[in-house]
């Protein structure tokens, strides 16, 4: 896994979002965050400047200082809709194929996601993957050709 730029993330390479809404993930981090078929998965949209979205189990949100989105909710998480926490966006899903998560257009939009484009798959916390899609990494690794296109 590439380091692009000295003390910068390290990066899994460029994830695919497919024309009906499926987004491969790179094996190396399926299994780096320890993903499982059908796990449940918070997306936590990214900052302003990366945009996309992290993808984290909802049990490592539960170990984390972000488990205040679950007991905001008082445990109810709201399923097939997006919801504000403060300013971010999130939406549960489930991972109903390996190395991959399927989502509806709308959902896509919403975190600024278009059909047919790449999003960088890189080491975010140790919460989960990072899928970026645009900012100064983005660009970066634009320059990288050695980078792997996962679709």
């Amino acid at each position: 896994m590439p380091q692009l730029v000295k003390g910068g993330k390290y990066v899994f390479g460029w994830s695919y979002v497919g024309d009906e809404g499926k987004i491969s993930l790179p094996p190396e981090a399926w299994i780096e965050y320890n993903y499982q078929l059908y796990d449940e998965v918070i997306l936590i949209s990214g900052s302003k400047t990366s945009g996309g979205f992290s993808i984290i189990k909802i049990d490592k949100l539960l170990e984390s200082s972000l488990s205040r989105i679950i007991s905001e909710s008082q445990g109810n998480l709201p399923k097939n809709e997006i919801f504000q926490n403060g300013n971010r966006n999130l939406f549960v899903s489930t991972f109903e194929e390996e190395c991959a998560i399927n989502l509806k257009p709308n959902v896509l939009n919403k975190f600024g996601i278009g059909l047919n484009t790449k999003l960088l798959a890189a080491r975010g916390s140790g919460l989960g993957l990072g899928l970026i899609a645009k900012g100064p990494i983005y660009q970066e690794a634009e320059n990288h050709p050695e980078l792997e296109l996962f679709t």
